[in-house]
């Protein structure tokens, strides 16, 4: 079993297309995002699906936009790419300690 504190991987997250409600069944909003992010543990979130096609009723960047003040108000900036259209980023590999 990996050791949480050195085996944290990042994870990739959709955020938009969560409105109306009945899209919610597969779809998380920004504060679903950030909660999974903390309950897994991640090093790193990246949010994806959010900004690009207009495929539900939420402005095209509300998700964004409530993501990063949410990400702000609760002091996890440093754990949350938004990375723009198209751009690559990477990422400090995670470690993982040998279980005997």
């Amino acid at each position: 079993m990996a050791d949480a504190d050195t085996y944290r991987p990042s994870k990739i997250l959709g955020i938009g297309a969560y409105s109306p409600p009945s899209f919610r069944r597969v779809h998380m909003n920004p504060e679903d995002a950030l909660r999974v992010l903390v309950d897994l543990g991640a090093r790193h979130m990246v949010p994806i699906h959010w900004g690009t096609f207009v495929v539900s009723y939420e402005p095209i960047d509300e998700p964004i936009t409530w993501l990063a003040e949410l990400a702000r108000e609760r002091g996890l900036t440093d754990r949350v790419a938004i990375l723009r259209h198209g751009e690559s980023r990477r990422f400090e590999a995670a470690t993982r300690r040998a279980v005997l």
